[in-house]
């Protein structure tokens, strides 16, 4: 009754399975395949495993394919559409269905021809792209109200009841909205102190500030959300908008350090200060806020990144994200006006000046006194 041919590097199932008449569980994980003829396999077949092969449709699948089966295992394969061959005329008794780790990456078109399924109860799309649309789980209770096991996670009433009609809502069911923070960012080295001032630069001493931010690279095809209240609805909508928690370590951080150069090369980038707007993104570069340095810097503001191909996303999630601390140093001066020669000494105050109106009268008042009539 069950016939277990893994990793035997097969690459075609010919007519010759039919000879097992009672055969019910049939499993092909681990080959080569790219397609099996559903009229190769035995009618009593109620459990077929294709997991770990090369499929990228299965198209042949639904040729007289076995009336009785009640699951179907294609998930670690390269499937990326189901709309031609998910049909209850082809599956009228399909109980299960495993997807998991494909490259199916539209919600709206998998989900409409999955609820064509009547009799589909438990679902894996575990791993899809598809996974990354933060209406994904919602969106999916709604249109197959039939289903009882989602990613192996049991479907309540509540939950039922809670997504109820969320799929006629107006939204890019295919854009996947993310938040990249970035906790805290410790041990960065202290910037150097201004230096002194010497009599080269007595009146137009410079100031230094330094603030750091963070580089890095992300795949998009819309710019940073610069609408916080359209996020929050859709959050209430659809859940929780996917985040990504970035640590670095001391050590990345001060290789990926990038430092201005020096007043002496006169190449010193023009920069502002930073503004109160979110951050932007300049193709697939996007920058944190800029902060002043602490001993613990903090980045307060999340980086928010959209992005409608969840199958490209996906690969980049599953690859290396390179990030680099720059160090930005904004120099300003406030000049000192010089004194100038041409103008009088001050006098210091509680000194009086010698031969002046009061010193006169002074000396007429003690004449006065000295002189004595005589009688």
């Amino acid at each position: 009754k069950m016939f277990w041919t893994s990793i035997f590097q097969i690459n075609e199932v010919d007519r010759g399975l039919l000879k097992f008449t009672n055969l019910q569980e049939l499993s092909l994980t681990g080959n080569c395949l790219k397609s099996v003829v559903g009229a190769h396999l035995p009618k009593s077949l109620t459990v077929l495993q294709l997991f770990a092969n090369k499929f990228t449709d299965l198209t042949d699948l639904t040729i007289n394919p076995p009336p009785n089966l009640q699951h179907l295992g294609v998930g670690y394969n390269r499937l990326t559409d189901l709309t031609s061959y998910m049909s209850p005329y082809y599956w009228p008794n399909l109980l299960s269905l495993d997807l998991s780790h494909n490259k199916i990456g539209h919600v709206m078109p998998t989900l409409q021809a999955l609820s064509q399924l009547h009799s589909l109860r438990n679902l894996s799309l575990i791993s899809n792209p598809i996974t990354l649309a933060p209406g994904y789980r919602g969106c999916t209770l709604d249109m197959v109200p039939q289903l009882q096991i989602l990613d192996d996670v049991s479907i309540s009433d509540d939950d039922r009841l809670h997504f109820t009609h969320i799929s006629k809502e107006a939204v890019e069911w295919d854009q996947a909205i993310l938040t990249v923070n970035f906790p805290v960012l410790e041990n960065l080295r202290q910037p150097p102190e201004n230096e002194a001032l010497d009599e080269a630069n007595f009146y137009f001493p410079i100031q230094k500030k330094f603030d750091y931010l963070i580089r890095f690279r992300f795949v998009c095809d819309v710019n940073v959300e610069k609408s916080r209240s359209e996020t929050e609805q859709r959050e209430k909508l659809q859940g929780t908008v996917p985040s990504i928690q970035v640590s670095l370590t001391p050590d990345i951080a001060t290789d990926n350090l990038i430092r201005p150069t020096t007043p002496a090369s006169r190449e010193i980038e023009e920069v502002t200060a930073p503004s109160d707007e979110d951050p932007i993104s300049v193709g697939d570069v996007f920058e944190t806020e800029a902060v002043a340095w602490e001993n613990n810097l903090q980045f307060l503001k999340p980086v928010i990144v959209k992005c409608s191909n969840l199958t490209e996303l996906e690969e980049f999630l599953n690859g290396e994200v390179q990030f680099t601390v720059v160090e930005r140093v904004i120099e300003s001066f406030t000049a000192i006006a010089p004194p100038d020669p041409s103008s009088p000494t001050p006098t210091p105050s509680g000194q009086k000046k010698k031969g002046g109106k009061d010193d006169k009268k002074e000396k007429s008042t003690d004449c006065d006194s000295a002189l004595i009539p005589l009688l």
